[in-house]
């Protein structure tokens, strides 16, 4: 559960699956690795379906569920989501201010 397989990912379902058992553990970082190592901070789908089955859970009142999956997310908010990284080139913008921009450029 929560493990790629044949060279396929495991679906995104599985992986919160995956974590909610990790959580239960109470291994915190065992849960960081697994976030970390799928990328799970940045996937702003993943971000979505957590969400989504939170509040699933709750129209379906099970509390059980809910608290594992809220404290994920709560887990995530503290943590801080990871940024998208973005490539910036000299010379296609990004710079702070003119200076950043000279200097970049030998100036």
């Amino acid at each position: 559960m929560g493990y790629d397989t044949e060279g396929h990912p495991a679906p995104l379902i599985d992986q919160v699956h995956r974590l909610m058992h990790l959580w239960k553990t109470g291994d915190v970082a065992k849960v960081d690795d697994y976030l970390d190592s799928r990328g799970l901070r940045k996937n702003a789908l993943f971000l979505h379906l957590l969400q989504a089955l939170i509040e699933l859970s709750r129209r379906d009142e099970q509390r059980d569920e809910t608290v594992i999956l809220e404290n994920l997310s709560n887990h995530l908010q503290s943590r801080g989501v990871a940024p998208a990284r973005t490539v910036t080139l000299p010379g296609l913008g990004g710079y702070d201010d003119d200076e950043d921009r000279a200097e970049s450029l030998g100036h």
